[in-house]
């Protein structure tokens, strides 16, 4: 008894410091998508892979030691990871990650500045997502890893709510991007009598789908070793990149003239 009871209180002193949570990404790659709607020459290879920066980044932490993730067998709604990740997910963090990505795409890259704007807000709008999904486990700093001081609304609790949300967002990130997206008149004809049978943006859409409804519904043992199941994460992201880099190659992009313009 006074083991159990001992093991109970020392779940509790860790909930209090790192509530309990999973990796949403519908809402993520959601944004991503829409984002090409005032980016027009970014490829959206590189806005889907903007938009799971932070998370990517805590892949290759847990992966090498630099921050932790672990599977406890606690009271939530949707998986319950432990993170401890106050790099990669730390709203310091993931402000100096935009402004990274801000600088570099000024000085590297081509495009308007809108379009590096539009880069680095895609970047940060990943804590502010997290923001809504998580419950009270993201930090301000590095070093604000006391009791109390994470952040987060806690969408996370319910499971249905969580997967609507993200796939609603996925959807209307979707729909804006099938508004921008061109696809060249001989392709088309050559898709539907079946002589090119590449990837769609459906096809982008159903991955997101597939990828959600694994972290969402499929049950994580606590026994899962965090630096395979990290990987997996970032392999599955992966595929869905391929994806996106399938349809860079493919398809134009575009609205008005005066869009064009000002990208």
């Amino acid at each position: 008894t006074q083991s159990t009871w001992g093991n109970l209180s020392l779940a509790f002193s860790h909930r209090t410091a790192a509530p309990p949570t999973f990796m949403g990404l519908g809402i993520h790659y959601g944004l991503a998508l829409a984002s090409k709607r005032l980016a027009l020459t970014v490829p959206l290879t590189l806005l889907l892979t903007l938009a799971m920066l932070p998370d990517l980044l805590l892949f290759g932490n847990v992966i090498v030691g630099l921050e932790r993730m672990s599977v406890k067998p606690l009271r939530i709604a949707v998986q319950p990871f432990w993170f401890e990740f106050p790099y990669s997910h730390s709203l310091v963090g993931v402000v100096t990650m935009a402004a990274a990505v801000a600088a570099i795409g000024s000085l590297g890259y081509s495009g308007s500045r809108t379009s590096c704007a539009v880069c680095a807000l895609v970047v940060f709008s990943h804590w502010g997502c997290d923001y809504l999904m998580m419950d009270a486990a993201l930090p301000l700093t590095p070093t604000a890893i006391e009791r109390g001081a994470g952040l987060g609304l806690g969408l996370h609790r319910s499971r249905i709510a969580t997967f609507f949300v993200d796939m609603a967002f996925a959807l209307l990130g979707w729909s804006v991007f099938e508004s921008v997206a061109i696809e060249p008149e001989e392709t088309y004809r050559l898709r539907r009598r079946r002589l090119n049978n590449g990837f769609t943006s459906s096809h982008l859409l159903w991955a997101i789908v597939v990828f959600e409804v694994v972290v969402v519904f499929f049950p994580i043992e606590s026994s899962t070793n965090p630096r395979a199941y990290a990987a997996a994460c970032a392999v599955l992201h992966g595929l869905v990149v391929l994806v996106g880099m399938w349809l860079d190659m493919r398809l134009t992009f575009g609205v008005v003239a005066s869009d064009h313009k000002s990208d």
